[in-house]
Order: C-alpha cells, then structure tokens, then sequence
C-alpha cells in the first residue's frame, strides 16, 4: 500500500500537468485567434484599397487603364484576373471554420 506521502506527491503531479495541459490550450487557442485576426485584417485592408481604386476609376480621379495589375497575396494579377466571388467564398468558410472551432474549445 502507498504510504499518504506518496499519495499526496502523485496527485499533485497529476493536478500539475492538467494545469500545464490546460495552459497549453489556452497559448494554442490565442496563437490561432490571434493569426485568424491578422489574416482578417490584411483581407480588409486589400478589399479596401481596391475600394479606394474603383472609386477613383468611377470619379475619373484615374483612368481605367491606368489600374493594371494588383498585388494580392503577394503575387502580381492583372486586374482582369481577379474574382470578385472566390475571396468572399473563402471568408465565409475562414468564419465557419472559426466558429466550429470556437464551439469545440468551449
């Protein structure tokens, strides 16, 4: 039989690592609320210069030609080439996939 020395030694190792574990999930859960949160913003700050572009072209501030290409993603497109349907598809499975999660870690 264990001696009440041991006992009290194992279960406080066992209360240790659940706290460690649950401290682990609460770093995990910020990082990735935290990486979802700037993807969000560099998403809005793309839609808002292309905003800020149409509205220009509409204004006669530029000229249509003179708006070639854009950068997203860090690639070059020409303005042709870009969707306007396929990036908002992505943000609603982004906040579906967040949402899902979110409901999981409560």
């Amino acid at each position: 039989m264990l001696d009440s020395g041991t006992m009290i030694v194992l279960v406080t190792l066992f209360a240790s690592a659940v706290c460690m574990l649950s401290i682990y999930t609460v770093y995990g859960n910020v990082i990735r609320h935290e990486t979802t949160l700037h993807d969000l913003r560099n998403r809005v700050e793309f839609l808002q210069n292309q905003q800020a572009l149409k509205i220009a072209e509409l204004k006669g501030d530029i000229s249509p030609l003179e708006v070639t290409e854009i950068i997203e993603n860090g690639e070059v497109v020409p303005i042709g080439d870009v969707s306007e349907t396929e990036p908002e598809t992505d943000l609603i499975l982004d906040q579906e996939s967040a949402d899902s999660s979110s409901t999981k870690a409560a």
